[in-house]
């Protein structure tokens, strides 16, 4: 009997741990009841004990105790984190299985023990095996694995019955996570095949879809070059952090540097760079330096400790960053030229080079009466660029023009006129220098391309308006009597030509201009690429906003002019319509059908062009009121300033304000 228990103790087959019953009840049917309980209450003990084996025997397919278990690579599919799971619980239970040998030599060399001391030496591993079976069971249950398993031993670790057991196995489940981290920190390999990591390939879809990106204080990552569809950086964009698997008490920003560090590793082994960097270029471009082996030795120190300290861990992670953001900084600025970029991007995109844009809007206008192509627009551009004198013939080929349709248009664009829809066809794009690319990214052009469709659609109406005033001119001095057209519309005229001309300078001074200047101060005044990318990011969110092309929080109030209310503040650049730019959109909507009414009216005028004139002026008197109250009610909320900026330029001397207050 005493045998009996003790290979039960020891989870080895007989009687005790048979699942056969019967057995079991004819083995003790003759024992005396008390020497029943003792048994049971060995028998619980040696269950939770063989539990707990046969979880070690099944993951790992062999208990070994030697040190020399590899954890690196998992036979039969398992899991690097569940297997050093198994050895530090392998490891754990050796006290017990120690205790198990000692008893067994008792019972060798004095067969008379009494039953009770056996159910003594068992019972005082009886709560700790316990405790560790329920939580093996549960660790099963949930079908945890990976990094997930780190959250689940954190749990653990403050049960005082076994915190010591739990604490050995987290450190030893941390050792394979520091494996995974500092593969992926120091050379960009992500160490994980069975998909354990916080980090994840997404081999499961496609490139050219995936324009994923990953949002954060490090910024945003694309994958696509624009133009060629050809995809230049495929290996930075494919990884993102799989939150399941994000161990709960790292927060979710150093998981971002993380993957970020990663990333440009990554990018600067693997890219496939542009004629400026060829791969003998980037190959000769050391990140570490004499770093590597420092930063070796902190990740070693932070496997080392005995309890996962967060404030260590944080720090090292800063100071991996801080070196890779710094290199960067330095490629990015010196190498890629990025303050020529960014002007250049400002100089396109924003229409800094007006008297550019302006020729070729005279050079492209012919081509849009018709369906033109995408070679005739970008012809059109190179045209006007000579005229300009434009000396920089390699900025010239970056940028070019494509066509496309849109099914569903910008907020302020028109669908209701041949010429306008040919306009709104067209967009500007960029071929970004490698590693440029991550501040340059889809999603980061696709907002230059609103900024550039706006105020090429303002430029061009601010033209046609001046344009209209001296084909007047000219005609007023060919033609006997003076005026070709009455007083009334050149009062209408003037009146949208000033709005726009005070609008294009609100637009180009106030707001492009000084916030360049406030990004260009930053970039300079820093060596960290990660705050090169944050002020981009500021750069381009307060143009889209000031431009009115996003919903700001200034707009909080409701204004009502009978149709719609203003509508709450919001972030996105498409979902609502910004009701001051709604406004805009409907002063530069009747400057154009002014424009083009003007091109066929007779002199004088008759009957029916008199009804459309008087129209047209009741429509400027509405908008330019509405206009006003909604400047006046916005202007004073705590994002306003701009507001009052514009207010300023449009009326500066009260006119609009008596004038539509008065009628």
């Amino acid at each position: 009997m005493l045998h009996e228990a003790v290979f039960a103790l020891g989870g080895y087959p007989g009687v005790l741990s048979s699942e056969d019953e019967e057995k079991k009840d004819i083995f003790i049917k003759h024992l005396h009841p008390c020497e029943r309980v003792l048994l049971d209450r060995i028998t619980r003990v040696a269950a939770d004990y063989l539990s707990l084996k046969k979880f070690i025997d099944k993951n790992i397919c062999a208990v070994n105790a030697k040190d020399s278990f590899d954890t690196s690579e998992a036979p039969c599919g398992i899991g690097g984190y569940i297997l050093a799971f198994c050895k530090a619980l392998y490891n754990v239970l050796q006290p017990y299985r120690e205790d198990v040998v000692s008893l067994e030599k008792e019972i060798l060399n004095d067969p008379f023990l009494p039953l009770s001391h056996v159910t003594y030496r068992a019972e005082k591993h009886a709560l700790f095996l316990n405790v560790l079976n329920r939580m093996v069971n549960q660790l099963s249950l949930e079908g945890l694995h990976g990094c997930q398993v780190l959250g689940f031993l954190r749990r653990h670790l403050p049960s005082s019955e076994i915190k010591d057991a739990v604490g050995h196995i987290l450190y030893n489940c941390h050792v394979f996570f520091y494996k995974q981290l500092t593969s992926w920190l120091l050379y960009g390999h992500l160490m994980d095949k069975h998909k354990e990591f916080f980090i994840e390939h997404r081999k499961d879809l496609s490139i050219g879809n995936s324009v994923s990106l990953v949002k954060s204080n490090c910024g945003s990552y694309a994958t696509e070059v624009n133009g060629d569809n050809k995809v230049m950086y495929p290996a930075f964009c494919d990884y993102r952090i799989n939150f399941s698997m994000l161990p709960p008490y790292i927060p979710a920003s150093v998981a971002y540097k993380i993957l970020f560090t990663g990333q440009t590793i990554l990018m600067f082994g693997n890219s496939v760079g542009d004629r400026k960097f060829s791969e003998s270029q980037k190959r000769n471009i050391s990140i570490w330096g004499s770093k590597e082996e420092e930063f070796l030795h902190k990740l070693q120190e932070l496997q080392n400790l005995p309890t996962f300290d967060l404030n260590k861990f944080e720090t090292t992670m800063n100071e991996i960053r801080a070196c890779v953001t710094e290199h960067l900084w330095h490629v990015a600025v010196e190498k890629a030229e990025l303050f020529q970029q960014l002007q250049l991007m400002k100089d396109f995109f924003l229409l800094g080079r007006g008297e550019l844009f302006l020729m070729f809007i005279r050079e492209v206008r012919p081509h849009l009466t018709r369906n033109a192509s995408a070679q005739e627009v970008n012809q059109a551009f190179q045209i006007a660029a000579r005229k300009v004198l434009w000396a920089d013939e390699s900025a010239l080929d970056k940028f070019h023009f494509v066509l496309h349709k849109r099914e569903q248009s910008l907020p302020g664009e028109r669908a209701d006129k041949s010429e306008i829809t040919s306009w709104d066809h067209i967009s500007l794009q960029y071929k970004v220098s490698w590693p440029l690319h991550l501040l340059f990214t889809d999603e980061t052009l696709e907002c230059y391309n609103m900024l550039f469709k706006f105020l090429l659609r303002v430029k061009r109406v601010q033209a046609d308006l001046h344009n209209m005033w001296l084909e007047h001119n000219i005609k007023a001095c060919k033609t006997v009597g003076g005026n070709v057209f009455q007083f009334s519309v050149w009062q209408l005229c003037t009146g949208l030509t000033f709005l726009i001309d005070n609008l294009q300078y609100y637009l180009q001074a106030d707001v492009l201009e000084s916030q360049y200047i406030l990004m260009q101060n930053t970039i300079q005044n820093s060596q960290d690429f990660e705050k090169v990318q944050q002020a981009h990011a500021v750069f381009q969110s307060n143009i889209l906003s000031q431009t009115f092309l996003r919903i700001s929080s200034t707009q909080n109030g409701h204004v009502s002019d009978g149709t719609q209310s203003v509508v709450p503040s919001n972030t996105t650049c498409r979902t609502e319509v910004n009701q001051v730019h709604r406004r805009l959109d409907q002063i530069l909507s009747l400057s154009e059908n002014l424009c083009e009414c003007m091109q066929k009216w007779s002199s004088p005028l008759n009957e029916e062009e008199l009804v459309e004139l008087l129209k047209m002026d009741e429509e400027f008197t509405s908008h330019v009121r509405f206009l006003m109250q909604l400047l006046f009610c916005l202007r004073s909320e705590p994002c306003g300033a701009h507001l009052s900026q514009l207010l300023l330029r449009l009326d500066f001397n009260r006119w609009f304000s008596h004038s539509t207050s008065s009628s």
